[in-house]
């Protein structure tokens, strides 16, 4: 027995691994100046209808998952260039539109999408909202490249960020003025929130649509739309020690996340207590964002992008310098445009970038590398979007280039086996008992990975497969087509629930089969659509799962706890009411 335990010990250390970032990097950078925002966004947001079947995980299908989506930009050069993200490559496809003038900020108005770079994209709008170095705030038609609709969004100076609520019906705008306004869908001006006495440099939507985090000087605020007088008190805090550049507000569990000139970032609850705080780095944090899922949160300063947990802590490091690839020409121009003022919003930043030139350096964590002569900077980060389904980050920067990130090496384990997710459509299983390893290939990208109850459950853009693990069955899962990807994957001792993008919630047997074909509507019945659909995107901290209920988190109050049965959907008993917040909630796997 001992002799075997160390044996699993050291199959177990050898295949240790810990989260990185690929990059994928196009062959040819279009953008000559500073890349100010990117954002996803779906042509045709179109969707299948949901069927089962017990086997095809293995092929090799044309995908209708991020496939299907489009990568937008948009800069100093007032030009919004299309990409076409691959598993490997991406390409550049021509431009969308033109602006005429700088651009430094955009959000998608339309169903999906929260837009602003934030976290997860993917609009399926056809209007784009700009927020304009004029100080203007202009709606395109992105299929015919038309301008539809120019107000001005500040009394003096640059209009610097834009963000869309989650539904993509309005738009919240952010200026040197110090104004923040909030606007309809159709460009016209509904309330100016609030009037700061620093340059507005970011502004993010509560989950539901009824406050707005914004940026300004070496503070956060969070305000009511509606004013106090909704019950909702404003808060206001001090921040960092510098300038606050970037803030992002996750709607899944209302965590901030800021970054500041003081090379910091920083992780907040929604009353503005401090939960993290990261040392201060070489660089300015330039970009934040959170993933769609809300487990982790990317952050960007010169030359590097981070990808960090909820609670603040590091789990890969990336140096975005590279050689011999991209555009010189590009990223000479877009580094002489960010040190010549470009965009006005972006100067501080950018000039930073600029001063450093193609020196690079690393963090304050160590293990930097110098860039050579020969390679071409990147500047400070700018820019990032999740992808809707969180497989793929959307990176710009000063010098005008443009690279996708894909997180690999996420681990799961139970008893002797251990999952990691290898490659884009990949996952690694490796039995510490023996040594051996199976390599399972996935028709899509993975987006999502679980191992309990003998069960290896794996969902990717548009199935998810469940391999029975007790048996080592690897060759043969069960596999069910999902109508869209996946945002949350629960596994308990009988079922498996899957909420999707589209709002609704699958019941699925343990072995993959699903097991009410009631349950979805029955469950959205009994929350509403509203908070059906948010409860789609939540976290494991607001749903559990049991052998015969599911209990879920009212988003809406943050108190209430409804529960409902596995078997037909229905509400069991009265909602339990909370007289405070709900952090998490657990239910037994035992009847």
């Amino acid at each position: 027995p001992g002799v075997s335990c160390a044996r699993a010990a050291a199959s177990a250390a050898r295949h240790r691994s810990a989260m990185r970032l690929t990059i994928l990097e196009p062959a040819s950078q279009p953008h000559t100046g500073v890349v100010a925002c990117v954002d996803w966004v779906s042509p045709t947001g179109g969707a299948s209808s949901s069927s089962s079947s017990s086997s095809g995980a293995g092929g090799r299908g044309a995908s209708r998952g991020r496939g299907a989506l489009e990568l937008v930009t948009a800069g100093d050069d007032g030009s919004l260039q299309r990409w076409v993200p691959g598993l490997d490559a991406l390409e550049a496809t021509g431009p969308a539109a033109e602006a005429g003038v700088a651009v430094t900020g955009m959000a998608w108005l339309g169903s999906g999408g929260r837009g602003g770079g934030g976290g997860g994209g993917g609009g399926a709008g056809t209007v784009v909202a700009l927020a304009c170095s004029d100080g203007t705030l202009r709606l395109f038609n992105a299929l015919t490249g038309r301008e539809e609709k120019q107000a001005a969004a500040t009394s003096a100076g640059a209009a610097v960020c834009v963000a869309a609520d989650a539904d993509g019906a309005v738009l919240a705008t952010g200026g040197e003025d110090g104004s923040v306004k909030v606007w309809s869908r159709a460009g016209m001006l509904r309330a100016t929130v609030a009037t700061a006495d620093a340059p507005v440099f970011a502004v993010s939507w509560s989950a539901g649509a009824d406050r707005i985090l914004f940026a300004s000087g070496r503070s956060l605020a969070i305000k009511s739309v509606a004013g106090d007088r909704a019950g909702k008190a404003s808060v206001s805090w001090t921040a960092h020690d510098g300038p606050v550049l970037c803030a992002d507000w996750s709607p899944v569990h209302s965590l901030v996340v800021s970054g500041g000139e003081d090379g910091k970032y920083k992780v907040w609850d929604s009353e503005g207590r401090a939960l993290f705080a990261s040392a201060p780095l070489l660089h300015p944090v330039t970009s934040v964002a959170w993933s769609p899922r809300g487990e982790s949160f990317a952050a960007g300063g010169f030359e590097t992008l981070r990808l960090c947990d909820r609670a603040g802590w590091s789990l890969a490091r990336q140096s975005l310098a590279a050689s011999g690839v991209g555009s010189g020409k590009a990223a000479a121009a877009g580094e002489a445009a960010a040190g010549a003022g470009g965009s006005a919003a972006r100067a501080g930043a950018a000039g930073a970038a600029a001063a450093d030139g193609a020196a690079g350096a690393d963090d304050a964590s160590g293990g930097g590398a110098a860039a050579a002569s020969d390679a071409v900077p990147f500047g400070s980060v700018l820019a990032l979007s999740w992808s809707p389904d969180g497989t793929a980050l959307a990176v710009g920067g000063a010098a005008g280039r443009v690279v996708v990130a894909q997180p690999l090496g996420r681990r799961v384990s139970e008893g002797g086996l251990f999952a990691e997710h290898s490659a884009p459509r990949e996952v690694r299983v490796v039995d510490a008992s023996d040594g051996t390893t199976e390599s399972l290939e996935l028709r899509d990208r993975v987006t999502h990975l679980s191992l309990a109850y003998g069960r290896l459950v794996v969902c990717t853009e548009t199935q998810c497969c469940v391999y029975d693990a007790a048996k080592r069955s690897w060759a043969t899962p069960h596999v069910t087509d999902l109508r869209s990807p996946a945002t949350l994957l629960l596994q308990g001792a009988r079922h498996i629930l899957v909420a999707d993008a589209g709002g609704s919630l699958a019941l699925l047997g343990e072995d993959g089969r699903p097991a009410s074909t009631a349950f979805s509507a029955a469950v959205a019945r009994g929350l509403g659509a509203t908070a059906a659909r948010a409860a789609a995107c939540a976290d494991d901290a607001s749903l559990a799962l049991a052998p015969d209920c599911v209990a879920v988190l009212d988003r809406a109050d943050g108190r209430t706890v409804r529960v409902f049965e596995t078997r037909s959907g229905r509400p069991v008993g009265v909602p339990y009411v909370h007289t405070v917040a709900v952090r998490q909630g657990a239910l037994s796997q035992f009847t």
